[in-house]
């Protein structure tokens, strides 16, 4: 019998040592077996999220969500621009859709242009049973998009409701809409088209 690395007056109770076993737990193998670490499971995951991947320790999916800035979100972003007192007023968008039948069209598009930077989000603290306030003030950035002024990312790319991308190429809003016009917007009534 081949004895384990200790030698000495008891050896005849020492026995070899047990074979090493793989294990195929992907965070066992980070803590113990010199495996990929958790930070080199995650940048893997997230190198793989472009195309879309299971993520090798809890098996969600995960896909970066490409969005190009479009018009339906140029219209929610002028909406509540005019609604702010241009980004001066905190605005509870909810509120004020419920208000206003003819937003329809892109109620559910305000909240995605914060991708661009474009709003800033109050914290709910109120209500603890509801995620998010709904109260939201566009930026100085937002006044400068709607005036032409400053060219933003064309699209970006989120996971988990966090910018995590932006493509190169830029678009001012009248790449967007055609013929808009920020001085008409704010001189008149919102009209839904």
């Amino acid at each position: 019998m081949a004895r384990g690395r200790f030698q000495g007056y008891r050896d005849e109770f020492l026995v070899d040592e047990p074979p090493k076993q793989r294990t195929t737990d992907p965070l066992q193998q980070s803590l113990f077996g010199g495996e990929p670490s958790v930070a080199g499971l995650r940048s893997a995951f997230r190198e793989g999220c472009k195309e879309g991947t299971t993520c090798p320790v809890c098996d969600r999916w995960g896909h970066y969500d490409g969005r190009p800035l479009n018009t339906t979100m140029v219209k929610a972003l002028a909406w509540m621009w005019r609604l702010s007192n241009g980004g001066r007023a905190w605005l509870d968008v909810p509120a004020a859709l419920r208000a206003d039948e003819r937003t329809y069209d892109f109620s559910k598009q305000y909240s995605t242009v914060r991708h661009w930077d474009f709003l800033d989000h109050k914290s709910n603290v109120s209500d603890s049973l509801s995620k998010e306030s709904g109260v939201w003030k566009p930026t100085q950035l937002a006044g400068e998009f709607l005036r032409g002024e400053v060219a933003v990312p064309e699209g970006v790319w989120t996971f988990n409701r966090e910018r995590v991308s932006a493509s190169d190429t830029k678009v001012v809003v009248s790449d967007i809409v055609n013929g808009f016009d920020y001085w008409e917007m704010m001189r008149t009534a919102w009209q839904s088209s």
